[in-house]
């Protein structure tokens, strides 16, 4: 993911981010997430079968293609 600048001091989940700091979306850990998904580290595919997730980058639990304008070419080949 490309990191992006606060432009301004904002206060996210609590958390005080001031102006002109470089922020990085942690993506690894969102799709590793114990909160969202039963065993992540585990290889599981069946668990995608019947889930209507959308993994191209509406809903946060998994990117598995990045997201917004960069996101990966080759998402309608993997899919």
């Amino acid at each position: 993911m490309i990191p992006r600048k606060s432009t301004e001091d904002r206060v996210v989940a609590g958390y005080h981010i001031q102006a002109n700091t470089t922020i990085f979306i942690n993506v690894w850990a969102l799709d590793r997430d114990p909160n969202h998904w039963e065993n992540p580290l585990a290889f599981r595919p069946e668990r995608f079968e019947e889930n209507q997730m959308d993994v191209r980058g509406q809903h946060f639990e998994l990117l598995p293609f990045g997201s917004g304008r960069r996101m990966c070419p080759g998402t309608s080949l993997g899919l």
